[in-house]
């Protein structure tokens, strides 16, 4: 009976180390599988990272060429608008010129066409006067009468060449004015050529910076210490069981013999 008991005590003793050990080993498995997921989970993050710099760097790129092809564009647009701009003021200031230089023709044209109705204004007096005095000493008068006649006629050419005169500053006058008109209409021809503008283009904003991965988590491993402790304590507690059933003392069951 005592055998069987120490027997007993002996056999619990193996199954609980053997559980000891077991129960290490899955706890120990476990923690490993985990760390294992752990890791998976940390490679497939950087794996996302790597594609999310990837693409940011590629978006960039395309938004930074896509600036520069904007850029391109508005210059290419504001050198032609400028040619263009360029070659219809050059229009215009002809058009205006020629236009100056035929009122100036007019004007030249009025001055001498004004200067020679006053000569013969002048011309005709003095010959009208010469006639005047030719009948006058014909016919036996002399004295105030013919002095009248001759005042009478220069009167006259006074009146004529004023009247010319007040003619042609009239229409010197008129002249300037469509000159001013002219450039006035020039101007405004000008300042209608249409005239494209573009608003500035926004700023190309850099990618934002991406935020390491976390490193894996190692979960904590099933202390080894404990487990001899476990097993020391099992064995222990087994040996005693088995020196009190089989009545042998711990002493004289490691006596050396």
């Amino acid at each position: 009976m005592c055998s069987l008991a120490g027997a007993a005590s002996l056999l619990s003793t193996g199954l609980s180390v053997a559980g000891s050990v077991i129960s290490y080993n899955d706890q120990k498995k476990q923690a490993y599988n985990q760390w294992l997921s752990n890791v998976q989970q940390e490679l497939h993050a950087e794996k996302y990272r790597g594609q999310l710099l990837e693409y940011q760097n590629t978006t960039y790129k395309q938004d930074i060429e896509h600036g520069f092809n904007v850029l391109d564009y508005q210059k290419n647009e504001f050198d032609r608008q400028a040619k263009t701009i360029d070659r219809a003021t050059e229009s215009i200031d002809k058009g205006r010129f020629n236009q100056y230089g035929q009122l100036l023709l007019r004007q030249v044209q009025e001055h001498v066409a004004t200067t020679l109705g006053m000569d013969d204004v002048r011309r005709q007096g003095r010959k009208m006067a010469a006639s005047g005095e030719a009948a006058a000493a014909s016919r036996g008068v002399e004295g105030v009468t013919v002095d009248q006649i001759i005042g009478d006629v220069a009167r006259q050419e006074g009146e004529a060449v004023t009247v010319l005169e007040m003619n042609n500053t009239g229409v010197q006058h008129q002249l300037n004015m469509e000159m001013q008109g002219v450039k006035a209409t020039a101007d405004q021809r000008i300042f209608d050529i249409p005239m494209a503008t573009y608003a500035p283009s926004a700023v190309t904003r850099q990618p934002a910076p991406v935020s390491p991965t976390a490193p894996a988590v190692q979960p904590p491993m099933p202390s080894g210490s404990a487990l001899v402790a476990n097993v020391g304590s099992s064995l222990l507690t087994g040996l005693n069981s088995y020196s009190k059933w089989s009545g042998t003392s711990l002493n004289d069951m490691f006596k050396i013999r």
